[in-house]
């Protein structure tokens, strides 16, 4: 009987543990493919780009870390690079075969520079 109501106590306990304590993790294809590309890091992407790593987060964000070889970061006008950048990868996103396929994902897409 006392067996009983500790073996009911614990599967309730790690039922409550499962249904509201639930810790997010990225999608597997998500995350499958971040860890691809991220095995051929770093790499040019032009020649001023460099792809440093990709990472699938928990909150369902694909966050790309980039580096601007040539730039100084004190020399950038964020809000120029921000309004040149955003239609490229926009654009990139929308017309590659391997980043279109992860649109219907519903992610926050990241793009560190």
């Amino acid at each position: 009987m006392i067996f009983g109501a500790i073996l009911l106590c614990g599967v309730i306990f790690i039922a409550v543990q499962l249904i509201f304590f639930k810790t997010s993790s990225p999608d597997r294809e998500v995350l499958k493919f971040a860890k691809e590309m991220s095995k051929h890091c770093p790499a040019m992407v032009d020649v001023e780009t460099r792809l440093d790593k990709v990472n699938a987060l928990a909150d369902n964000s694909l966050h790309f870390d980039y580096t601007l070889i040539y730039r100084d970061k004190d020399s950038l006008s964020i809000g120029n690079l921000k309004k040149f950048m955003e239609p490229e990868i926009l654009n990139k996103i929308k017309t590659s075969p391997t980043l279109s396929k992860y649109l219907n994902k519903d992610l926050t897409w990241i793009y560190s520079y």
